[in-house]
């Protein structure tokens, strides 16, 4: 009886402690003035940098954040492209001490800005990329040591795309991830990130009008090709359009 109490004593002061410490606790909401709705974010070691459309002007902005919530700094000129449509979107992203801005600038025009001093100064004109065919909505984006991933799909919804800006200052071709060697899917607000190898897309489908599903594509750098592989959920209960998915 001894061992049995000797032992639950044990058990609640090694065990005990980490259950109660592995509880997290969610800090103050810190309000944003002047900040009709976040539009992407990103962290590193300069604090949060949020990136969101100008309350009046017609262009999106970033704001800094530090850790405590409160705001560092707030860059008053024009850091991405005059923005005619909020729902167009634009992605922020940072790798290696450089952040990237990447945005809709037309139809048919990309417009990336970097900053390497955490936001405080910008690329004094956007590196632009000229979309050959198509059309460009709901950007997404995510830099790593190959340079900056950048998705969109295009302006009917049905077709998503990726491109990369190289870290030697080169883009790739856009490619069409919504084309699995000729047979079409549908594909809509996609979202990109990476892991060791290989870029991950994820995006939602329209199958007959009901946005229930997920799906993706993977890039494998180690054979320089995409998988043929549309890996879909299963439906949802719900309408999953404006959600996000990583």
């Amino acid at each position: 009886m001894k061992t049995v109490a000797l032992f639950l004593c044990l058990f609640a002061l090694i065990f005990l402690p980490t259950v109660l410490v592995a509880q997290p606790d969610w800090e103050v909401a810190v309000p944003l003035l002047n900040v009709d709705y976040v539009t992407c974010a990103t962290s590193d070691g300069y604090g949060q940098h949020i990136l969101h459309p100008h309350p009046t002007a017609a262009q999106y902005k970033h704001l800094l954040l530090g850790n405590d919530g409160l705001k560092i700094a707030s860059n008053s000129e024009q850091v991405a492209p005059p923005r005619t449509n909020l729902d167009l979107g634009a992605s922020i992203t940072n790798f290696g001490g450089v952040l990237s801005i990447i945005a809709r600038n037309s139809a048919t025009q990309l417009y990336l800005y970097q900053s390497s001093d955490g936001g405080a100064n910008w690329t004094p004109s956007a590196i632009v990329y000229n979309l050959p065919v198509g059309s460009i909505n709901h950007v997404d984006a995510f830099a790593d040591a190959r340079g900056v991933h950048i998705v969109w799909d295009n302006t009917t919804g049905t077709k998503v795309y990726y491109n990369r800006y190289n870290i030697n200052g080169t883009w790739e071709d856009a490619f069409e991830v919504t084309d699995l060697n000729g047979t079409p899917i549908s594909g809509f607000r996609p979202k990109v990130v990476t892991s060791a190898n290989k870029v991950h897309v994820s995006f939602v489908r329209d199958d007959a009008g009901q946005y229930n599903v997920c799906s993706s594509r993977d890039y494998d750098f180690t054979t320089s090709s995409w998988d043929n592989l549309d890996k879909p959920t299963a439906q949802m209960g719900q309408d999953i359009v404006n959600q996000s998915m990583v």
